[in-house]
């Protein structure tokens, strides 16, 4: 028999013993999802000021035939793990804890002998549940993480596929307008080695990301001829993995600002030199930067290191603060 047309061949038409069979295809019998008020929550002022929040939703089947169910559960889970291994060859050691944040489920059906027969509708569940205002942010590492997931679960009868869907929520917190670290300004003065009297300064203790953070330099040279070079500033974050008898501390830097035409470009009075440099901080999508965070397993924060490069009267190189 010769080769069919590709029509064939596309409509799924397939030869077998000289017939034309059509394929089997399997028809879900029922979509199973869970919906979000939102799926990010935000909390509002420290562990201490924040009031919580509302977590809100349903839990949706909508049944395309007459569907049997044992029962439809759903439950919320946040936990935070660290996992790390420390030393080498048979001296290497691995640390690992978690803890559980949150836990609760709901039972909108609840498991019975007999089966439910559900027909052909649409079914919803709503559920709610108030979240502390201490719940830790959420955070995403390598080495350890704190998340928040949703999981429901239609149980089928036996030799039935069961239905499921997952969520994950995202936990985030805002400092509150009246925060005494947004106007807390930061002022650095001091004298290096003789040579230089500055001044390093920045107008608050809180950025955010993806915003520019302004660092205000002024330097008068003290020492004879005395040249800025260079200066530049980094960001660097802090990662402290806590277990309950040990802990590990390791940093990166997440971004460098330099600027090698300071003395040329700043403004002089007598002399001195002021200028304020502009430090990117980058921003939420490029997961270069997590977010200050306090848990019993985890610790985040950030610092600003500051180097200046300077040429003596000689010609000699020298000088880091």
């Amino acid at each position: 028999m010769g080769d069919y047309p590709s029509f064939f061949q596309k409509a799924g038409f397939e030869e077998k013993r000289g017939k034309m069979v059509h394929p089997i295809q399997l028809v879900q019998g029922a979509e199973f999802k869970i919906n979000l008020e939102t799926d990010h929550i935000i909390l509002h002022g420290s562990v201490d000021e924040s009031g919580g929040v509302m977590l809100r939703g349903s839990v949706v089947l909508d049944c395309h035939e007459t569907t049997k169910i044992r029962s439809i559960t759903l439950k919320l889970i946040g936990k935070i793990k660290v996992n790390w291994m420390e030393g080498t060859g048979s001296h290497q050691r691995l640390y690992k804890e978690e803890h559980t944040i949150v836990e609760h489920e709901w039972s909108f059906m609840p498991h019975v002998r007999k089966t439910y027969h559900l027909s052909e509708r649409h079914y919803q569940w709503d559920f709610e549940l108030p979240l502390p205002g201490d719940l830790p942010e959420t955070l995403h590492h390598d080495l350890g993480e704190v998340y928040y997931r949703l999981k429901a679960v239609a149980e089928r009868p036996t030799f039935s596929i069961n239905y499921t869907d997952r969520r994950s929520l995202k936990v985030s917190r805002l400092m509150l307008p009246t925060s005494m670290e947004l106007f807390q300004s930061v002022l650095i003065s001091n004298v290096w080695a003789d040579k230089l009297s500055y001044d390093i300064s920045v107008p608050s203790k809180c950025f955010t990301m993806g915003s520019l953070l302004p660092i205000t330099f002024d330097f008068t040279p003290i020492a004879p001829d005395l040249k800025i070079r260079s200066i530049a500033c980094a960001l660097k974050e802090y990662l402290t993995l806590s277990t309950s008898d040990h802990s590990k501390t390791e940093s990166r830097v997440v971004k460098v600002h330099r600027d090698d035409t300071y003395q040329e470009t700043a403004q002089h009075e007598g002399s001195s030199y002021h200028k304020t440099e502009l430090l990117p901080i980058p921003d939420e999508d490029s997961q270069l930067l997590m977010m200050d965070t306090v848990n019993d397993l985890i610790k985040v924060k950030h610092k600003l290191k500051f180097t200046v490069s300077l040429v003596n009267a000689d010609g000699h190189i020298s000088g880091t603060m």
